[in-house]
């Protein structure tokens, strides 16, 4: 993975919210937003993974200009919702901290989804 590398990620009930914002207000119509939960490196989600993988996997970074993967995951996507605050009244529901609790929990579902498909 290459260090500092990541992505910005939005709950359904943000995106949901943002977009009942958009619809209702005419400054909405025609612009693009952004709109964002929590901020996370490729290499936090890789570290969430083993350990509710309960993997002896270790994380290996890279520097950027070495990467051979998908571009989008060489690159810094902390995008603002500044935009969306100011036209829409837009801010995620929850703090950083609940954001990261959240999405480690829908990650362990995930993972409990795919161990039972194994199982089976």
């Amino acid at each position: 993975m290459v260090r500092g590398a990541g992505g910005t990620f939005v709950t359904m009930s943000d995106l949901s919210r943002a977009i009942t914002s958009a619809i209702d207000r005419s400054p909405g119509s025609g612009e693009i937003y952004n709109v964002g939960s929590l901020f996370l490196t490729w290499e936090e989600i890789g570290a969430m993974i083993v350990r509710l993988t309960e993997s002896n996997s270790s994380i290996q970074l890279i520097p950027s200009n070495e990467w051979q993967g998908p571009a989008f995951l060489n690159e810094f996507w902390d995008l603002s919702w500044d935009k969306a605050r100011e036209h829409l009244g837009y801010n995620p529901s929850h703090p950083k901290e609940n954001m990261r609790s959240q999405f480690t929990k829908a990650l362990q579902r995930c993972v409990n989804e795919v161990k039972e498909e194994k199982s089976t």
